[in-house]
Order: C-alpha cells, then structure tokens, then sequence
C-alpha cells in the first residue's frame, strides 16, 4: 500500500507538520487526525455511523503506530519535535 495516496496517511502528516510550529502534544496530534479523518469518512458516507467506533478504535491504533515509526529513535515525541522543527532549522541556517 502506498502511504501517499492513503488519506489517514496525508491528514496524519498534515497534523504533524502542524504540531511541529505550535506546542501540541503526541495525543492532541492523534485526536485532531482521528477528528479529521472520521469526519472525512462521514462527510464521503464511507462509514456508517454505526460502525464509526470501530473504526475510529482502528484508525487511533494505525495513527499511533504511524507517530512511533516517524519518532524512532527520539526519546519522546517532545525531542522529535526539536530536532524537526523549522524554526529550529532556520535558526541553524543563520549561525
């Protein structure tokens, strides 16, 4: 499966790069991709609404292994975070 065609996988990168230039923790990342993507689900009417908790269940567990894989090797996801953020970047650009 191609990640880049895989919407989870886009709102899930959409919201890292944001939670990189605002101060959001690892579970409030989860919770707005989870928000996201089950609104995009409804909004298409690819999930009935009776299933939606599992699959919410489901995606909360794939969008939290997607967090692990992209921090390997960070202690936490407050390290990854700055080490990847751009005005980290920039600034180093400037020294």
């Amino acid at each position: 499966m191609k990640y880049s065609k895989d919407p989870l996988y886009q709102i899930f990168e959409k919201h890292l790069h944001r939670a990189l230039m605002k101060d959001d923790s690892a579970d409030a990342l989860v919770d707005g991709v989870i928000k996201e993507y089950t609104e995009l689900l409804t909004r298409k009417g690819l999930a009935p609404l009776r299933l939606l908790e599992f699959i919410e269940i489901d995606a909360r567990e794939e969008v939290s292994d997607m967090l692990k894989k992209k921090t390997y090797g960070h202690f936490n996801f407050a390290e990854y975070k700055s080490h990847h953020a751009p005005l980290k970047k920039a600034k180093k650009g400037h020294a």
